[in-house]
């Protein structure tokens, strides 16, 4: 599916408030007493719970639209369509526009973190919603890259699936098998978190 310029408009604006809280956490770090080592290292720790906690979420919210509901369940329709049709065509995902596949979450993220940033003002929160956030917005890519071979990945993205930060083929492709796999270990759309 082709992208819009309301979708890229969307991801500009969730990115950019992403952006922001990285921004805050920066310069609440370097701007405090003596560079406060304690306040350092509990930023870094929020930012490693930002990321076990959206695995955890997006995992959970895989296994909820593949699992209850239809197309006519209000509000989540639509998902849980969407979510039964790609595990009827599970290379679909990978034709959709980058911009067209990361858009809807982008735009339910800035309505999330901009009262955050008005709100709140703190590294360690910014740290966690910089993570939490910036992975909520790309986990339909970190998805698509999982349904990918690694000769087809950059680099990177492969390295990181093989550390096990970024969810791998051999990982997902067990999800896609025949019957669909119950809760355990095999949804979270981030990583190696709570799979095999």
């Amino acid at each position: 599916m082709l992208s819009t310029w309301s979708h890229r408009a969307w991801l500009a604006s969730g990115c950019t408030t992403v952006l922001l809280s990285l921004a805050r956490l920066v310069i609440g770090v370097t701007n405090s007493k003596n560079h406060n080592i304690w306040l350092a290292l509990s930023s870094l720790v929020a930012c490693v719970v930002g990321y076990v906690v959206v695995d955890l979420v997006s995992g959970l919210y895989h296994w909820a639209v593949d699992n209850y509901g239809s197309a006519s369940t209000p509000i989540f329709g639509n998902q849980v369509k969407a979510f039964q049709l790609h595990h009827e065509l599970p290379m679909r995902i990978t034709k959709h526009e980058f911009v067209n596949r990361t858009h809807p979450f982008a735009s339910i993220v800035t309505f999330i973190v901009l009262p955050i940033h008005i709100f709140l003002d703190h590294p360690i929160i910014h740290g966690f919603v910089f993570v939490f956030f910036g992975c909520a917005i790309f986990a339909n890519q970190f998805h698509v890259w999982a349904h990918g071979t690694k000769n087809q990945l950059p680099p990177l993205v492969v390295a990181l699936q093989d550390l096990g930060i970024f969810l791998g083929r051999s990982q997902h492709t067990k999800h896609h098998r025949p019957p669909l796999q119950l809760l355990h270990n095999k949804w979270g759309l981030e990583s190696f978190l709570g799979k095999e």
